[in-house]
């Protein structure tokens, strides 16, 4: 949104409606909360990760990809956002490692403990190099492991 002032922020926007006996609505209530440092906060980590010459992915807690540094993206030949389509981990994994791979990572997944497994991956160039694929949990205030 645009200040008096000229200057553009990022906003997270909220509404909920106010409806009568009927359903129809009445009135909306908003809110807005400036979420420009928590916006510029992110742009900076993602600087950073993308700086650090090792592949990173965030995993929700279940198993989905939210996140792939450019230095993983650039190896496979896709976009950060292609490598985040499911239908491509199969693209990216070695036949013979994929059913073991997917195996070592559900079970991993499912016990909430670090761990790791190895894996041959396809990079752009046609080749399969071999990796260790190391799994960390981020865990929540109660101990739930939240992003991997």
């Amino acid at each position: 949104m645009r200040r008096k002032d000229g200057a553009y922020r990022w906003f997270l926007i909220r509404g909920k409606p106010l409806r009568n006996e009927q359903g129809l609505v009445l009135r909306w209530y908003l809110t807005r909360t400036d979420i420009e440092d928590r916006k510029r906060a992110e742009w900076e980590l993602r600087q950073l990760v993308d700086a650090v010459p090792q592949h990173i992915t965030v995993l929700a807690s279940d198993g989905r990809a939210l996140y792939v540094n450019n230095v993983a993206a650039d190896f496979y030949g896709y976009t950060p956002e292609e490598c985040l389509d499911a239908a491509k981990l199969k693209e990216k994994i070695h036949a013979e490692d994929f059913a073991g791979y997917l195996e070592a990572r559900q079970h991993g997944l499912s016990r909430g403990f670090p761990f790791q497994t190895e894996v041959r991956l396809h990079s752009k160039n046609g080749e399969y190099r071999w990796f260790l694929v190391l799994f960390n949990p981020l865990r929540d205030e109660s101990g739930r492991a939240v992003r991997w």
